[in-house]
């Protein structure tokens, strides 16, 4: 899965809000890389680090930042790493 979405609630600032990355198709060595743990309730992954944070993380293995995106509520990153030949 080329493909990845980042999405952080706003404020930043709210200590007790989750990083959100990617959904239940995310690639092991992904969520195993940032440290990410599967939230079963909300079928998706999750890390409490700042958004900038993960995004340097997954910039390491590949991952670069396309499209991003924001509303009053969030903050929405689409990143894309080629595939493995």
């Amino acid at each position: 899965m080329p493909y990845l979405i980042i999405r952080r609630p706003l404020p930043f600032e709210n200590a007790f809000a989750q990083t959100i990355v990617g959904d239940v198709n995310l690639q092991e060595h992904v969520f195993k890389h940032i440290g990410a743990t599967f939230c079963a309730e909300r079928q998706q992954y999750e890390i409490k680090q700042h958004p900038s944070w993960v995004l340097d993380k997954l910039e390491e293995i590949g991952y670069r930042v396309v499209s991003s995106a924001c509303n009053a509520n969030v903050m929405v990153w689409t990143m894309h790493a080629h595939p493995a030949m």
